[in-house]
């Protein structure tokens, strides 16, 4: 566990950074159509935390919506098998 499990990043009223909120608003519809509001919650804040843990790496990649989405998403795919990994030492 970080920091990052710590935080209720899914609530982003305090967050102030344009590509982030760029990303939630591109994803809106998306997320709105998820039948339950704990599905909702969960994928806002695996977006939120993952995103604030590579933003620097993800910012680098590029500014294309495609760039961002694919740097997010890979950022995604490798905190998910830290998680993995650490489970499997436990």
């Amino acid at each position: 566990m970080d920091l990052f499990d710590f935080i209720d990043l899914a609530s982003s009223s305090h967050i102030e950074d344009n590509i982030y909120s760029k990303i939630i608003r591109n994803w809106n519809e998306f997320i709105n159509s998820l039948h339950s509001e704990e599905d909702k919650q969960l994928l806002l804040k695996i977006m939120s935390k993952c995103y604030f843990k590579y933003q620097k790496s993800i910012k680098a990649y590029g500014l294309s919506d495609f760039d961002i989405y694919t740097a997010l998403l890979m950022s995604i795919i490798i905190d998910q098998q830290i998680q993995i990994d650490e489970k499997k030492h436990e």
